[in-house]
């Protein structure tokens, strides 16, 4: 049932992101955080940090961002070096947040190494969000 609740949570914070309702929107995911710390589901709780860095991202809120980011990598060292489906939107959002914060080379270099498998499983909803992080960091650089 909590995962069930989690989910609600989770996406009911994307939908009111998309309809800038930011208060509810930092609502949801704060509720969706809090089930998913009494789970104690790693991934999940991940994937839920990822949520609220790009809630942060959107907001402009950078410092959460930047902790956030130091946090996943670490995480990332210590987990399987395995590009998973289950990682793919925490790694998108660490690209995201490198080129917010201007470590668009890092945003690259993880780009090029989640593209092949993404597009080998047919997850194209992630491949459209590759091609454009990719445009936007090849526009960064010039």
């Amino acid at each position: 049932m909590s995962e069930l609740l989690y989910a609600a949570y989770f996406w009911a914070s994307l939908v009111a992101q998309g309809v800038g309702e930011w208060l509810k929107a930092a609502e949801h995911m704060e509720a969706a955080g809090t089930l998913v710390k009494k789970m104690r589901n790693r991934r999940t709780i991940r994937h839920v940090a990822a949520g609220r860095a790009r809630l942060f991202l959107l907001l402009g809120d950078l410092a959460p961002v930047v902790r956030w980011v130091a946090e996943t990598e670490t995480a990332r060292k210590e987990r399987a070096p395995i590009l998973a489906p289950i990682n793919e939107y925490e790694d998108l959002t660490l690209v995201q947040a490198y080129l917010t914060l201007g470590r668009v080379e890092d945003g690259l270099i993880l780009l090029d190494q989640l593209q092949p498998v993404v597009e080998a499983a047919g997850r194209y909803d992630h491949v459209y969000r590759i091609i454009a992080l990719r445009a936007l960091a090849l526009a960064a650089l010039g």
